[in-house]
Parts: C-alpha cells; sequence; structure tokens
C-alpha cells in the first residue's frame, strides 16, 4: 500500500506492460468521454475487456512467450491509435488529457531496461524499489526519511526522496532540512 502526502492510500499492483498499457487506454478513453470528445473507435469490445489483460500474464507464466508478446503488442497497438486520435482532437484547453498524453507516449516507447520507467497510470510518480528478498525482489512506491526527536517519537522532518538511492544521501537531505527548521546544526544524529 503507498500513501499520498494528502493521506489518501493507493494500491500499486505489479505493472506488467500489458495491464499498464490497458489502464492507459482506459483512463484516456474515461476522459475524453468526459470531455466530449468522439472518438473514431475505442476497442472495447475489440480488446475484450479486463480478463484479456490475464491472458498475457497466463501466457507469460507458461512460458509461451510468443504469445505473451503479440497479447501485449496487441494492446500498444490499440493505446498508440487511441492516443493519435486524441492527439488530434483534443484542443489545448483539455488539461487532464495534455497531462495523461505525455505519459501515454512515455509508456509507448518504454521498454524493459529504460531508466525512467512508468510504473502506475494512476500514480506516475512511483519508483521500484530493490528489496534484495528472494520471494519478492521489487515493490513499488517511493522512499521517505523522517527525523524523530530521541526523547520522544515527534516526527521534526520528512523527506521524499524521489531517485535517490543511498541512505547518506537521504539522510543529508532531512537533515538539512531539520537545520532550517529549527536555525541551528543538529549535534548528534543516528540512521537507521
Amino acid at each position: 500500500m503507498w500513501i499520498r502526502r494528502d493521506g489518501a492510500k493507493r494500491a500499486i499492483a505489479f505493472p506488467t506492460d500489458a495491464r499498464l498499457l490497458y489502464r492507459m487506454r482506459e483512463t484516456l478513453i474515461r476522459t475524453a468521454k468526459e470531455r466530449k470528445i468522439k472518438l473514431r473507435q475505442s476497442y472495447v469490445k475489440v480488446q475484450g475487456g479486463e480478463e484479456s489483460t490475464d491472458y498475457a500474464s497466463r501466457y507469460a507464466v507458461t512460458k509461451q512467450g510468443k504469445r505473451a508478446t503479440k497479447q501485449t503488442r496487441k494492446f500498444r497497438t490499440y493505446l498508440g491509435r487511441v492516443v493519435r486520435d486524441i492527439d488530434r482532437k483534443a484542443l489545448k484547453k483539455n488539461v487532464q488529457l495534455i497531462e495523461l498524453l505525455p505519459q501515454a507516449n512515455r509508456l509507448l516507447v518504454q521498454g524493459r531496461h529504460n531508466k525512467n520507467k512508468l510504473y502506475s497510470v494512476h500514480a506516475p510518480e512511483v519508483e521500484c524499489i530493490a528489496k534484495g528478498k528472494v520471494h519478492k525482489r521489487h515493490k513499488f512506491g517511493n522512499k521517505i526519511s523522517f527525523v524523530t526527536i530521541s526523547k520522544s517519537n515527534w516526527w521534526w522532518g520528512l523527506r521524499v526522496c524521489k531517485g535517490i538511492r543511498t541512505t547518506v544521501i537521504r539522510s543529508k537531505r532531512v537533515l538539512e532540512q531539520i537545520n532550517e527548521i529549527c536555525g541551528r546544526a543538529v549535534k548528534t544524529a543516528y540512521c537507521d
């Protein structure tokens, strides 16, 4: 479970390509309908709904790589057509569509070894965090650093560390924040 700054919880599922492509197409179509943009084709009936994403994952699990790739390629084609259709018909004042189209284009071109990957459609700021465990190697969210007082559990500082992998740099950033808040340097700090 991942918690946003405003306190709302977001469930981040394991991001397979097929599911991400399906969700992005679904989000774009819903947003276009809200803005009363008539699309040429939405591919809702062609794609077959939510269970069609399960086919791609089933094929991958049963080592049927060609079928899984073919299914994912279909999703990529459908999303590309919807993106181009919305891009032609959307006006500049549709703010939400203008925000979604770059994400969709980023999702269309992302590959397996790209650096700036999109892991969630509804929370694009999510990153992949390596856990180092055999049974669950990755989790998805953002790392945070926080400071509490040693005598009590009051939180004094909190920083979301986007793109920072090492603990030392995260600790330095949050200690800098404490120095700004208190107006003096922290004498002793314990990091875990």
